[in-house]
């Protein structure tokens, strides 16, 4: 099996680009003691940082044409991270729920160096998505030098993945199942 990775040390930057160790704030509300939103409230202020490995999910195109000032990313997890805080995932009923797409909130990419081990993937995380400044990435990359990178096809089902999760509509099903005869 392929990689569906290619490493690259370009100063382009890609939907699908693997960063690592990449700082992303935290924004928090404040709210007042009666429960309601402070005048600070839309400030945003940071109140820690977290440290992840992210991917790039802002569309290719928009980011060549500098179309954007800042770049939407997920966090990215190996398996054994991504369980360890998440025990459910445990499951292989939930994991290929995972890999055939049924969990929209989350995304399963193969590893870069095992594409066939099922215990080295990675997990994207569209639940948090977190925007950071263009010129912050681009000076993340310099520091971090060789980095992964989806090739063309897979960085394409990271975005169709992507979009679904945010462009899903919540209706029952109102055509009856099919039934054996």
């Amino acid at each position: 099996m392929e990689s569906w990775w290619d490493e690259v040390e370009a100063s382009d930057l890609m939907q699908g680009d693997f960063l690592k160790n990449t700082f992303v704030p935290i924004p928090t509300v404040k709210v007042t003691k009666k429960g309601a939103l402070s005048k600070s409230a839309f400030g945003f202020y940071t109140q820690k940082v977290a440290e992840y490995d992210v991917v790039i999910l802002t569309q290719s195109c928009d980011l060549e044409n500098n179309k954007v000032p800042n770049i939407l990313v997920s966090p990215i997890y190996n398996l054994s991270g991504f369980q360890d805080t998440n025990l459910e995932y445990k499951s292989s009923r939930l994991l290929e729920e995972i890999r055939r797409g049924g969990n929209h909130g989350l995304h399963m990419l193969s590893s870069h160096l095992e594409p066939a081990n099922q215990q080295k993937v990675f997990i994207v995380d569209f639940k948090e998505v977190y925007t950071l400044p263009k010129t912050y990435i681009e000076i993340h990359i310099k520091n971090i030098g060789k980095r992964l990178r989806l090739k063309d096809v897979y960085r394409e089902k990271l975005s169709k993945a992507f979009g679904d999760f945010f462009s899903r509509v919540a209706i029952e099903h109102n055509i009856p199942a099919w039934k054996n005869k």
